[in-house]
């Protein structure tokens, strides 16, 4: 594709829009399509934040994170993000895993649904 991970984080997150204005949760109980194109884009959003996190945790020298959640940890701390945005962010951190790694609770269409249409907050220091 050749995107770079924010171009494909934008996209996304503009899928996601969409699909938090005409996806129901009944849909994706009953649709695997439905169930399959929310959940991927979910994952590629979470999959784009954590490649951008451990980037500037690199970047900026911050050591090497034991954990994806502790990048946005670390950013925090560096005051690279705001406490609240590392929190939200965390919580996307353990979504990718949960979809990527199917666990049980990531075939549930409740977990599919509950982050559909969360926006992630523009606060990161640039």
């Amino acid at each position: 594709m050749g995107e770079t991970q924010l171009d494909l984080l934008g996209r996304m997150l503009d899928r996601l829009d969409v699909y938090a204005r005409t996806v129901n949760r009944a849909q994706l109980e009953s649709n695997v399509d439905s169930w399959l194109m929310v959940s991927r884009a979910l994952e590629l959003v979470a999959r784009c934040c954590v490649d951008l996190a451990l980037e500037m945790v690199s970047k900026r020298g911050l050591g090497v994170p034991d954990t994806y959640r502790d990048a946005f940890v670390r950013l925090a701390q560096s005051d690279v993000l705001s406490q609240s945005l590392s929190l939200h962010l965390q919580g996307w951190a353990g979504l990718r895993n949960v979809l990527a790694h199917l666990y049980a609770t990531g075939q549930d269409p409740a977990t599919v649904f509950s982050p559909l249409g969360q926006r992630l907050q523009p606060d990161v220091t640039p």
